[in-house]
């Protein structure tokens, strides 16, 4: 005969969480002194909901401002979706003209470039074999 398990899981979301702990709660009060669950559990149990519920709030609500700034902060630097190098006035695009300049101005100098907070790296390829003739 196959032996029965059983598990009851208690969610790691918060969310998920705080839902579970009201649910507790609704069905303690439903049951009222029929509960099993004992009156001091049941008032620490409403003591973490009614302190949780508004840090969770604030936390989203935080959360969505931040992105909204980040976003902001990311157009400014050129770095949103749907911009490229050629966007003018970004970030991006006002530090690749530096780059040109300072390379028009140091030709063969590269490594001028570095002292500004770029990073250069100076390699050499081989030169095509030019293909025989006749193939």
């Amino acid at each position: 005969m196959a032996r029965v398990t059983v598990r009851v899981n208690v969610p790691s979301n918060a969310d998920d969480l705080v839902a579970l702990l009201e649910n507790i709660l609704r069905e303690h009060q439903r049951l009222a002194a029929a509960s099993p669950i004992p009156a001091a559990l049941a008032t620490q149990l409403q003591a973490v909901v009614t302190a949780a519920k508004p840090d969770r709030q604030q936390a989203q609500d935080l959360s969505r401002q931040a992105q909204e700034v980040l976003e902001r902060s990311n157009q400014r630097l050129g770095l949103a979706a749907g911009q490229t190098v050629r966007t003018p006035g970004t970030g991006v695009s006002l530090a690749t003209q530096v780059r040109d300049l300072l390379l028009a101005l140091n030709p063969g100098s590269e490594n001028a470039l570095e002292p500004f907070g770029y990073q250069v790296t100076v390699g050499t390829a081989a030169n095509p074999k030019p293909k025989p003739k006749g193939t």
